[in-house]
């Protein structure tokens, strides 16, 4: 479990507001922007903030969430993954390609494995705050992706591993290697080990302002 609000005054780590104490490292020269008590984290394609190890288990149900805000839609933008050895575990990212928001996780820690993804209705619009949460539930072998607190659509995931690297903000892993950096703001980092039901997503997001 770990929630990062980025509302430090300055230094190198993001605290954890939970009861974990998993602490994050920022890296790249990361700037904090905004008021005391509401600030967050400028990504220029090139920063990151590096976790703990299997912060996330993604062989079993899990439940992450943030607020993202795009700066060039035409640059796909990693906000939450996981590292393996070769490839993210899971990766919950704005993808150019298609201009949706989408959650992946391939079947194997090979960049040749088949990706399970679940995108988006909606396309972001630059310089907006969006809420995302995304959830894989190990019950039912789903993927599931919400959008401002809506439902956007689901997905199977029968074929399962565990990623033993970093929780990481602001990237992805490409052919055993940082990539998909993001090029945007991004706040409210929250990852819980379990996956939530439609009624504990709803109750999380009616609770939540910008953090």
């Amino acid at each position: 479990m770990v929630h990062w609000k980025f509302n430090e005054a300055e230094g190198p780590l993001a605290l954890d507001s939970s009861a974990k104490n998993n602490i994050g490292a920022l890296m790249g020269d990361l700037q904090r922007y905004g008021p005391p008590g509401d600030r967050w984290l400028r990504f220029r394609g090139a920063q990151q903030v590096v976790g703990p190890d299997a912060l996330v288990d993604t062989d079993q149900g899990f439940t992450l969430a943030a607020w993202a805000s795009i700066h060039d839609v035409t640059r796909s933008c990693t906000v939450l993954s996981e590292d393996g050895r070769n490839t993210s575990g899971f990766s919950l990212r704005y993808d150019a390609s298609s201009r949706h928001w989408t959650l992946a996780m391939p079947v194997a820690d090979s960049s040749a494995a088949r990706v399970d993804i679940v995108s988006s209705a909606s396309t972001p619009t630059p310089y907006t705050w969006t809420h995302l949460i995304a959830a894989f539930d190990d019950v039912h072998n789903e993927l599931q992706l919400y959008v401002d607190g809506v439902l956007q659509g689901t997905a199977g995931h029968t074929h399962t591993w565990r990623a033993s690297g970093p929780f990481v903000v602001g990237r992805g892993m490409a052919l055993g290697a940082p990539g998909h950096f993001c090029e945007g703001d991004l706040d409210g980092i929250r990852a819980y080990p379990y996956s939530m039901n439609t009624h504990q997503v709803s109750e999380l997001y009616a609770t939540l302002g910008k953090e």
